[in-house]
């Protein structure tokens, strides 16, 4: 990637039936690929959390 950083997107859904929700996360300026993928996961797992998503 220019600059040497990543841009890590990404969409899904979160849960099952009437307890989930679609999300997608985009992000730039990641150091390493892995840094991006932990940072999605971390959101991800942050806005199930405040969703009350299992």
């Amino acid at each position: 990637m220019p600059n040497d950083k990543w841009i890590i997107n990404s969409m899904g859904q979160i849960g099952t039936g009437q307890n989930s929700c679609t999300i997608a996360i985009m992000s730039t300026g990641n150091k390493t690929e892995q840094s991006g993928e932990k940072l999605v996961e971390d959101l991800t797992k942050a806005v199930s959390s405040e969703l009350k998503i299992k």
